[in-house]
């Protein structure tokens, strides 16, 4: 049986097409900017706002990583190379701040 991502993938993959899930990806991405900004501007007094935003926050998060898992299949990729491209920019950031 396929894993739930492969099956959502490909369901939403034939419906809508590659175009329409990079389209999805960028406002998925929006999202979680717009959430991270209303963190930022949060007006915390008493912090009861405050598991409300991380929650949204991390909501967002999920869906960005649902999406970048998307965008890996329809730039026909796989997790290896991203995770190679990963290290050589973590390495650069150590060397860079080190």
């Amino acid at each position: 049986m396929k894993n739930l991502q492969t099956k959502a993938f490909e369901l939403l993959n034939t419906k809508f097409g590659n175009e329409k899930q990079i389209n999805k990806s960028i406002e998925e991405l929006s999202e979680l900017i717009q959430s991270l900004a209303r963190y930022l501007n949060r007006d915390v007094k008493d912090g009861s706002h405050m598991d409300f935003d991380v929650v949204e926050v991390l909501t967002e998060i999920a869906d960005v990583q649902i999406i970048t898992d998307f965008l890996i299949r329809i730039f026909e990729t796989d997790q290896k190379i991203i995770n190679v491209i990963k290290l050589a920019k973590l390495n650069k950031v150590i060397q860079n701040n080190g």
